[in-house]
């Protein structure tokens, strides 16, 4: 659970029932410790990496312990979309490593999917979040993504 201590909520995102809805929630809660500026940070923009991180990392715990393979691929894709998002906003608490841990991770249960309309559709998902990352990679001065097999 990603807790907010500055003023003592609890977020319980991982309290949801379902599994998928578990991860789900863990990776929306991340985008409340990376946000712009609003009143009630004062106009400041808050950019907690580190907390960013331990709700991705949560949320890659749950999906892995989803029984569904294609649903768990499904989140690992997403999870994996997290990771870029972050990434590509500058949380430097996020390193190429844990993107190359990912995409890995991701080709890896992919493989493993029975042929059909659902890992197509997950397939094409995955392919889809390595051509933006090659796209950005291959973009003019840009050192995003070295050394990611892309």
């Amino acid at each position: 659970i990603c807790k907010n201590k500055k003023d003592g909520k609890q977020l319980a995102a991982a309290k949801l029932l379902q599994k998928p809805d578990q991860c789900r929630g863990v990776l929306a809660v991340s985008h409340l410790f990376w946000s712009g500026a609003s009143k009630a940070t004062e106009g400041k923009p808050t950019k907690d990496g580190k907390k960013v991180v331990d709700c991705l990392k949560k949320g890659l715990k749950i999906a892995k312990q989803c029984m569904d393979p294609g649903v768990q691929v499904q989140l690992l894709v997403e999870i994996l979309n997290h990771y870029v998002l972050f990434y590509e906003a500058g949380n430097a608490q996020i390193s190429v490593d844990m993107i190359k841990e990912i995409v890995a991770l991701v080709q890896g249960e992919l493989g493993g999917l029975e042929a059909g309309d659902e890992s197509e559709q997950i397939g094409q998902h995955f392919r889809n979040s390595l051509l933006h990352m090659k796209v950005r990679r291959e973009a003019e001065g840009s050192g995003l993504y070295l050394g990611v097999d892309l």
